[in-house]
């Protein structure tokens, strides 16, 4: 007597038939360069098995071949990033996202995901520092610092763009924000990223020369610093913007300003350096030296390079009498302003001379910044090595 099978097991069966059969087609056409034919058997394959990764690298592996950037995208997006060997695929995409496919969000993302199964992935921490650095996200970029130092990723720029701080300036950075704004025209960290890095573009003196160069730069700021002011009044909790508006606030000496920004101050510019330097600055404005050491200090605490810091803190502690400790302090603040110049003077972050790497290691030792000073000694040994392994060959 015969047993039909049941319709479910026909099925089942026919499927695990079909899976083996465009798993094995797929292969046969790598082998045999078939990128096109490749792509559309790959999608066949994950339409059967959504979560397959080899039916995702097949179609990675056509895409490619192909130059067809939308379609390496579609067999990347969702990818998984569980194990190290995933880290290569992911780090494509996050490479794309920040390229052709013009989604820099996606690409920090794909990096984090990294950075969670490969904690000592060097270009996911490179390329989270410049997306940090380009979005000003200031709080964010620092965190990200720390973390590759700690996983032993020296980066140059690394070492520039903390101890850079609020001082950092971007020459790319108008350009590469409006580009991220072409396909996300809303987005309020790129809006202000852009606004920010034109800000600081027409920062600083006037030309003195050409009358009406001159002219056209106080126009630029004037319309600068009106625009600033608009976006503050759209985003009045925006921790960049703030922090922006409070520094302009304490170089133009404008006490109540820095009141009322630090009174919508977002919870989060607890941990910002920034904000303990403003309160600092404001307290002694009201001459309550205690609380505004204890301000300045704080702010120190949380990154002790900021030589801006130091220079007020040198003010009050002259002001208070400890003249001794004043006068050590303001030297270094003129240091690490010196610093600062000779860094934003250079071209690129990587035509850095070891000259100026050799006083920052220097000034970050007297700052007993510990972590920082340990991974630059470290960087610039490397550096030496290289330079003498280069020479003798």
């Amino acid at each position: 007597m015969s047993v039909l099978a049941s319709p479910w097991v026909i099925a089942r069966g026919w499927r695990t038939w079909s899976i083996r059969a465009v798993s094995q087609e797929c292969e046969q056409l790598q082998r045999n360069g078939s990128w096109g034919r490749l792509l559309r058997s790959s999608r066949a394959w994950l339409v059967l098995q959504p979560d397959n990764r080899e039916a995702r690298k097949a179609g990675v592996v056509a895409g490619k071949a192909l130059r067809d950037v939308d379609s390496v995208r579609e067999f990347l997006n969702d990818y998984p990033c569980e194990i190290p060997d995933d880290v290569p695929l992911i780090s494509m995409f996050a490479d794309l996202n920040f390229g052709p496919l013009n989604d820099p969000f996606k690409g920090a993302a794909a990096c984090r995901d990294i950075l969670k199964v490969t904690a000592n992935h060097q270009e996911s921490h490179r390329r989270l520092v410049f997306f940090y650095a380009m979005t000003q996200q200031q709080g964010a970029l620092q965190a990200q610092i720390q973390e590759a130092l700690i996983n032993d990723c020296d980066l140059p720029e690394v070492f520039a763009y903390s101890f850079l701080g609020t001082g950092l300036q971007l020459s790319n950075g108008r350009s590469v924000t409006e580009n991220w704004l072409r396909d996300a025209p809303e987005n309020e960290l790129l809006i202000v990223a852009h606004a920010l890095h034109f800000a600081q573009s027409v920062s600083g003196a006037v030309p003195s020369v050409d009358e009406e160069a001159a002219e056209k730069v106080r126009q630029m700021q004037s319309e600068c610093a009106s625009h600033l002011q608009q976006l503050l009044s759209r985003y009045p909790t925006n921790q960049e913007l703030l922090a922006y508006h409070l520094q302009k606030s304490i170089q133009d000496g404008a006490a109540l300003n820095v009141g009322e920004l630090l009174t919508v101050a977002p919870p989060n510019a607890d941990g910002d350096y920034r904000f303990w330097h403003a309160r600092g600055w404001a307290f002694s404005r009201l001459a309550d030296h205690e609380e505004a050491e204890r301000c300045y200090r704080k702010a120190l605490v949380l990154n002790s390079l900021d030589w801006r810091t130091q220079y007020h803190l040198a003010a009050l502690l002259r002001t208070t009498g400890r003249l001794d400790e004043s006068d050590e302090l303001g030297q270094l603040a003129a240091d690490g302003r010196s610093l600062e110049r000779n860094l934003l003077e250079q071209r690129d972050m990587q035509s850095i001379p070891l000259k100026i790497y050799k006083r920052l290691a220097e000034y970050s030792r007297q700052c007993e910044s510990e972590l920082f000073l340990k991974h630059l000694i470290q960087y610039l040994n490397a550096f030496e090595a290289l330079q003498e392994s280069g020479a003798r060959n």
